[in-house]
């Protein structure tokens, strides 16, 4: 049988992003220790827990993975953006030639980058709060 910080640690290998909680009534520093080396912890309830303090914390939860979905769009957005730039960048320095001496101008529908969207995050939540 697992304890609850084996399995939060067993959780973070298969779902890191996810914002892992403790609720325990026995706390010491070496627990405290395994909690946040092993497994990564974002918050530790204590036990008896008060249901508003329960309440703040998954919501609490919820923000910090929507923020990590977005900052992993930007990223990938930025790293879009910064490869199609060193590519036009390599094209002005070689004898290319473009029409009218410029590159050619793409609509912004069909820049890769456009295809990036928060779909994943808002379907996440929605169903979260859903169940609610």
């Amino acid at each position: 049988m697992l304890t609850g910080l084996e399995f939060l640690a067993q959780a973070r290998k298969i779902q890191a992003d996810a914002s892992r909680i403790l609720v325990t009534a026995v706390v010491n520093v070496g627990t405290v220790i395994d909690a946040i080396s092993k497994a990564e912890i974002f918050r530790f309830l204590l036990e008896p827990w008060q249901r508003e303090e329960l309440w703040r914390t998954v919501q609490e939860a919820v923000e910090r993975y929507e923020t990590l979905c977005r900052h992993r769009i930007l990223l990938t957005t930025m790293l879009a953006m910064n490869d199609t730039l060193t590519k036009l960048a390599q094209g002005m320095t070689t004898a290319q030639s473009f029409p009218a001496g410029r590159p050619a101008q793409k609509h912004p529908s069909q820049c890769p980058v456009a295809d990036i969207s928060h779909s994943r995050c808002r379907s996440k939540r929605s169903s979260f709060w859903k169940t609610t």
